[in-house]
C-alpha cells in the first residue's frame, strides 16, 4: 500500500506546495484522471468507508511492522505525477491483504484513492480559503465535492485527525 499511498499524498502537497496563485494551474493529473476526479462525488457513506477502510490498513501495519513491499523500488524511479489513479488501484488491489480490507470495507481501490485525492486536497483548500487566501479551483475537486467539503468541514477535520492519529 505504501508504494502509491505516499505518491498520492504527494501529488496533493504538490498542488499545494505552490503559491495560491498557481495552485490552480498546476498540472498534476492527467487529462483522463482530472475528468475522472471532477466526475466523482464524495457522499457521507463514501467517507466513512474510506476512514474505516484507512484506520484497518493501519492496524495491519502494526500488526506487521516488518512487511516490506518489494515494489516500492519502483517508487524511486517515478515521479508521483506519472502515476494515475489506475496505477494507484491496480498495485493496491494486487495485494490480497489489502484486498480483503477493502472488499471488508465497501470500498474499491478506486473508489479509495478517489476519495483520498478528492477529500485530501479539497480540504486543504477550503482550509487555505478558510484563512483567508485567495485559491482557484483545485485540479480534481468539482464544485459540488467543494461545497460538501465546506458543509461538512467540522465532521471531516475530526475524522482526517482521526486517522493521522491525531484526535487522542
Amino acid at each position: 500500500m505504501k508504494r502509491y499511498f505516499f505518491p498520492a499524498l504527494a501529488l496533493a502537497v504538490l498542488m499545494l506546495g505552490r503559491g495560491p496563485a498557481g495552485v490552480s494551474q498546476m498540472q498534476v493529473y492527467n487529462d483522463a484522471d482530472s475528468r475522472e476526479l471532477q466526475a466523482f462525488r464524495l457522499t457521507d457513506d463514501l467517507v466513512e468507508r474510506y476512514r474505516s477502510a484507512t484506520m484497518a490498513f493501519v492496524d495491519w501495519g502494526k500488526a506487521h511492522p516488518d512487511a516490506k513491499d518489494p515494489d516500492d523500488k519502483e517508487d524511486e524511479k517515478k515521479k508521483a505525477s506519472d502515476i494515475t489513479i489506475s496505477d494507484m488501484a491496480a498495485h493496491l488491489s494486487s495485494k490480497p491483504q489489502f484486498q480483503a480490507i477493502l472488499v471488508g470495507k465497501g470500498i474499491t481501490a478506486r473508489q479509495y484513492f478517489e476519495t483520498m485525492l478528492v477529500l485530501v486536497t479539497g480540504m486543504a483548500y477550503v482550509d487555505m480559503e478558510r484563512e483567508g487566501k485567495k485559491v482557484g479551483p483545485a485540479q480534481g475537486v468539482s464544485p459540488a465535492n467543494f461545497d460538501y467539503i465546506k458543509r461538512n468541514h467540522n465532521h471531516l477535520t475530526l475524522i482526517l485527525k482521526q486517522m493521522a492519529g491525531t484526535d487522542q
